[in-house]
């Protein structure tokens, strides 16, 4: 009896560790729990010489094979990490049916010639659907030993641009997250990797946003301009390189542009993390809330729309308008402002230490509309 009940167990030992070699018979991934294999010895469902059915993902990794079969209860993504790869040109690739079934490839990874982790999120699932999960090598050695870990990550709304995030001045959002995300910020001009998107409406002032990482991650943020979330006109991009840092931009908006931030792991590496974003504004219609303006700028397309403080302040008798601050060079200043059409404008310029006392300097008007206006000063 002794005899009989070791062999008994050899057989269900045997049984265990080739059940999971084709897809039929795969086993029950479970998020959240690292579960480890080695597909020696396992031919599976892909015939080595290359016919039907093939690996929908990658034709070429056919050899042995470790299936897994995950249902999704929700929509969800999944972030598979391969990882203790024994050999080399190991891959891990999840399909919507079994390969009979002649299924779609949602997503797969490879190392080819390396032994390093294979890391990707498979984007949105469908409830419902089960999904088969395989490892599977190309070529000599054929095969490789492995663990597998499964996280259940919710779905990012604002990981396109089309669906980015509205943000306004003063607005301060707390524990954001990558998770999830898929798309990139190449195209706002900086060179980043998977993150999310949040639009800003400009206002014709300085603006300041301000991005906090949570531990661990070494995020990078941009700004740009676009009117269509295809073509983008590239306004600042931030990266100290330090994990868990704050990166700020601040720049001159204009009213009437729509602005986005992005923010994302500094890598092309599929990456998350946590952060807080806010927005600070300040806006040129008051003297303590003037744009800061130097030798040789030359901003283009401002506007005193939605201005409602005057210059008489500065000792010239003026409407609603925006306000400038120019350190002094000690030495010859000229000012000049273009209008646009049909705007009649006035300039000022006067010299203050707190805004409120003003120390007149010049008033220019020609009384034209359109029309150029210049103040030419030594400034001390």
């Amino acid at each position: 009896m002794k005899a009989l009940f070791s062999f008994i167990i050899s057989i269900s030992i045997v049984y265990s560790l080739s059940a999971q070699e084709n897809c039929a018979n795969a086993l029950t991934l479970t998020p959240g729990n690292q579960q480890c294999g080695n597909s020696t010895g396992q031919s599976g469902d892909f015939p080595e010489s290359g016919a039907a059915p093939s690996n929908m993902c990658d034709v070429e990794y056919n050899d042995d094979e470790y299936w897994f079969e995950y249902t999704a209860a929700s929509t969800e993504n999944l972030t598979l990490t391969l990882s203790s790869i024994s050999n080399t040109y190991a891959g891990l690739f999840v399909l919507d049916d079994c390969p009979v079934g002649e299924p779609i490839c949602v997503a797969s990874g490879v190392n080819e010639s390396e032994t390093t982790d294979i890391i990707f999120n498979t984007g949105p699932l469908v409830v419902g659907t089960s999904y088969k999960i395989v490892i599977a090598n190309w070529g000599f050695p054929n095969n490789t030993a492995f663990c597998l870990d499964a996280v259940i990550v919710p779905i990012v709304t604002n990981d396109e641009c089309v669906n980015a995030t509205p943000i306004v001045c003063d607005d301060n959002f707390i524990s954001e997250s990558t998770a999830g995300s898929t798309d990139n910020g190449d195209d706002t001009g900086c060179d980043m990797g998977v993150g999310v998107w949040y639009e800003f409406q400009g206002i014709d002032g300085l603006v300041t946003l301000s991005v906090q990482a949570g531990a661990g991650f070494d995020h990078e943020i941009a700004v740009a301009s676009s009117a269509d979330c295809i073509t983008f006109v590239n306004v600042a991009c931030a990266d100290s390189g330090v994990e868990g840092d704050l990166e700020e931009i601040t720049f001159n908006s204009e009213l009437g542009t729509t602005y986005y931030f992005y923010v994302g792991h500094y890598s092309s590496a599929v990456i998350f993390g946590e952060f807080d974003i806010s927005v600070s504004c300040s806006d040129n219609d008051e003297c303590v809330n003037a744009t800061p303006i130097a030798c040789d700028d030359n901003f283009i397309s401002e506007t005193t729309a939605a201005s409602t403080d005057n210059g008489d302040d500065t000792g010239c008798d003026m409407g609603a308008g925006e306000w400038y601050e120019f350190q002094g060079i000690d030495g010859l200043v000229t000012l000049s402002v273009q209008a646009g059409v049909g705007f009649d404008h006035k300039i000022a310029v006067a010299s203050s230490v707190d805004c409120i006392t003003f120390v007149n300097v010049a008033c220019a008007d020609s009384g034209t509309e359109g029309d150029l206006e210049v103040i030419n000063f030594i400034s001390e």
